[in-house]
């Protein structure tokens, strides 16, 4: 009578061999394992645990880890945004790349939007601070939080802000000549705080045209 070890023998015949260079890599450490799956299988040896009222030291869960991790494994290798990535490569075959030169100055000019207003709020918490403020913070925390400490922490991080927007302003610039395209006056001048700034987004954009496809329609904007 053939037990289950005696019919597996043959599952894995016609796979070939792992090459010698496989085996001298140096083992990965727990670092250096995506982060993604090993959260999504803990997430879902947790679910599995929890939904079956399971105890810790229980034969199920030992059994339940190998079929949540191949879950996990699943839903990391078929979760994919390849819809989005094939409308961007149908698009730019139509248009010749113009839709990615299009696609990217859009997102250049709110992120630099979203930029300027960080940069704005940094500026103020480094250069204007309130002591009454920095006093109730240093308080609360139990930490000294004071002008100091804002400059040699916040200010880096302001310096980096300035470079990464003196960059992306400038890509902008150069998109805006190949569009033909007139480049917002308050991002080129750097008005950080600028009113007309504020209100610039993707659905702000769109909800603006539907606007004025209503009124070329003939309806009443309100």
């Amino acid at each position: 009578m053939s037990t289950y070890s005696d019919n597996d023998d043959d599952l894995f015949q016609d796979i070939p061999p792992a090459p010698n260079s496989f085996f001298q890599e140096e083992p990965q450490t727990a670092s250096s394992i995506n982060d993604e799956a090993v959260n999504q299988l803990l997430d879902s040896t947790k679910d599995y645990i929890n939904s079956r009222n399971l105890g810790i030291d229980s034969f199920k869960v030992r059994t339940g880890i190998p079929n949540s991790f191949l879950e996990a494994c699943n839903q990391f290798i078929f979760r994919s945004d390849t819809f989005n990535r094939s409308v961007f490569d149908v698009l730019n075959q139509y248009t010749n790349g113009e839709f990615s030169k299009i696609l990217y100055y859009n997102f250049l000019e709110e992120s630099i939007i979203k930029r300027f207003s960080i940069r704005y709020f940094l500026h103020v918490l480094v250069n204007e601070p309130q002591e009454r403020l920095l006093s109730s913070i240093s308080e609360n925390l139990h930490s000294t939080i004071d002008q100091t400490y804002l400059r040699i922490y916040f200010g880096s991080t302001l310096k980096v802000m300035d470079h990464a927007i003196n960059r992306s302003i400038e890509i902008y610039q150069k998109l805006c000549t190949e569009l033909g395209r007139e480049p917002m006056q308050a991002i080129i001048d750097r008005e950080y705080s600028s009113p007309s700034l504020r209100t610039i987004s993707s659905s702000s954009y769109i909800l603006n045209s539907f606007t004025s496809l209503n009124s070329s329609l003939g309806f009443k904007t309100y």
